[in-house]
């Protein structure tokens, strides 16, 4: 996997390897690969996408682009500020969320938290997942936690939609 660029599927399969045997230094090994892979391509996406938004003539949609790419690559803050910036008109449901999510995920949880009940107040529910709702009980918003999760029961009721409140 690692000779052909499927970094993910590598370090998934590596992982799986080590949580069976702790000991794999091959595995471990492999492991380290994968994410070191993982980060060069991330690198790379993130280069491209900030010579784009730098460019003369550079667009809303290559700022939208870079932020992306700072989210994929782990620059949360960088990328919620970005999203930030963007005009109204190009803040989708998932675009509103990743700000959010970047956020929660940087320690921020104020902010995060501040954009989450904005969501939720707007009368939208994003695409919600059990994942958003953990994350901001874990920040000690449960409440906000529940009004989510809840409401993304209402969207869509399922199995996993109504364990995520419990």
């Amino acid at each position: 996997h690692i000779q052909v660029g499927r970094f993910h599927d590598a370090q998934t399969l590596a992982e799986q390897r080590i949580a069976s045997d702790g000991n794999d230094a091959e595995a471990a090994a492999l492991r380290d690969q994968a994410v070191k892979g993982l980060t060069g391509l991330a690198a790379q996406k993130v280069a491209a996408a900030e010579a784009a938004a730098k460019a003369a003539g550079a667009t809303d949609q290559d700022r939208l682009a870079l932020a992306d790419a700072y989210f994929g690559a782990g620059s949360y803050v960088d990328a919620a500020d970005l999203y930030g910036r963007l005009p109204k008109e190009m803040r989708t449901r998932e675009v509103r969320l990743r700000p959010a999510r970047a956020l929660a995920w940087s320690s921020h949880p104020t902010a995060a938290a501040r954009l989450y009940a904005d969501l939720l107040s707007a009368g939208s529910t994003p695409a919600v997942k059990p994942q958003d709702g953990r994350t901001l009980s874990a920040m000690g918003s449960s409440a906000l936690a529940l009004r989510l999760l809840t409401g993304d029961y209402s969207a869509e009721p399922s199995t996993p939609a109504a364990r995520a409140p419990a």
